[in-house]
């Protein structure tokens, strides 16, 4: 349905408007299909948490 795609442009213009340059989130390692789609939309792995539990990934706007 591309719901995702427009929750996350929708983040990145409010982020762009509050003069956000750089975003962090956290997902789930197992939750494939959100690791694709946020590398696909460039946001990059910096580091895995809490014993491996949650992967934090990074956006630049």
């Amino acid at each position: 349905m591309g719901l995702g795609l427009l929750l996350h442009e929708y983040a990145i213009n409010f982020f762009k408007d509050s003069g956000v340059r750089e975003y962090h989130l956290r997902v789930s390692p197992s939750n494939d299909h959100a690791i694709a789609f946020y590398r696909k939309n460039g946001v990059k792995q910096v580091k895995s948490e809490m014993d491996g539990k949650v992967l934090r990934m990074s956006g630049i706007i």
